[in-house]
């Protein structure tokens, strides 16, 4: 009686290229699962922007550095929810798009518990910001208010720029469903 042979071990760079690969399409469902809950992007929300990315433009360079430290040590100081950390729930879900029978039910629970620990993560990180915030001398946190007034004329800007490229887009926002035909 022969033993079998092992299977060959995957090579390091194919296991990079297949994450990759993963990171992708998982992108593109993202995105597709967003559009389809909380529909195409709204005339209020220029594309590419996150409301925290004002205040966090509004840090010097050091203070970002110090700001990412503090939230990464806080993150390290956590227990560990699942071992494989975020990618683990990203590979769970292909697990789950891949059964047989698919289970949507099973798919949009995850997507939850995806969207709830990602909510814990953001307001985890607006705690760090704030504390940082907190611990600022009256001068370095009114030069940092003067910054972030600075970030939001610059959003006012692009807003109103996308919005005009909006209304040019779609027809200058008039309804032409109604027009009169002469």
């Amino acid at each position: 009686m022969t033993t079998p042979e092992p299977a060959p071990r995957m090579r390091p760079w194919l296991k990079i290229v297949l994450f990759g690969s993963l990171a992708v399409n998982l992108l593109v469902v993202g995105l597709a699962v967003g559009m389809a809950l909380k529909g195409p992007m709204g005339r209020d929300r220029p594309p590419g922007r996150d409301y925290v990315t004002p205040y966090t433009r509004a840090f010097d360079a050091e203070q970002r550095k110090a700001l990412r430290r503090a939230f990464f040590a806080m993150m390290r100081a956590q227990p560990k929810k699942s071992p494989g950390g975020f990618v683990r729930g990203y590979e769970e879900a292909l697990e789950i798009l891949r059964a047989e029978p698919f289970d949507p039910d099973q798919l949009r629970s995850h997507l939850k518990q995806q969207a709830e620990a990602s909510d814990a993560r953001r307001t985890q990180g607006q705690n760090v910001v704030v504390e940082f915030i907190a611990g600022m001398p009256a001068e370095e946190r009114k030069a940092f208010a003067a910054r972030l007034e600075v970030q939001i004329e610059e959003l006012k800007t692009r807003r109103d720029t996308w919005r005009g490229k909006s209304r040019d887009k779609f027809g200058g926002g008039k309804d032409h469903r109604h027009r009169d035909h002469d």
